[in-house]
């Protein structure tokens, strides 16, 4: 049976490497995922489902103030990607 695929998906990336990702299955299903930068390749940690955009994105800011992450100009803000990863 093959995987599910996204039929929507935002990314947010830190200067230090870290990354957010939520991917939205369903009306009411968003993934939101922390991915950790291991030399070259991100590689997915924590990650949780949630009933609203808002309450993914929510939880993913949490996680950054907990690990002790303040954001500069150089981390981007939260924007749709489209199926190869590019800003929709």
């Amino acid at each position: 049976m093959p995987l599910a695929r996204p039929q929507r998906e935002w990314r947010r990336s830190h200067q230090d490497r870290y990354h957010g990702s939520i991917e939205q299955f369903g009306a009411e299903t968003f993934l939101a995922s922390v991915l950790i930068p291991i030399g070259d390749v991100l590689i997915e940690g924590a990650s949780d489902a949630f009933a609203s955009l808002t309450d993914a994105y929510a939880a993913l800011e949490t996680g950054l103030r907990h690990r002790g992450h303040c954001c500069t100009e150089k981390c981007e803000e939260w924007h749709e990607v489209t199926a190869k990863g590019q800003p929709a």
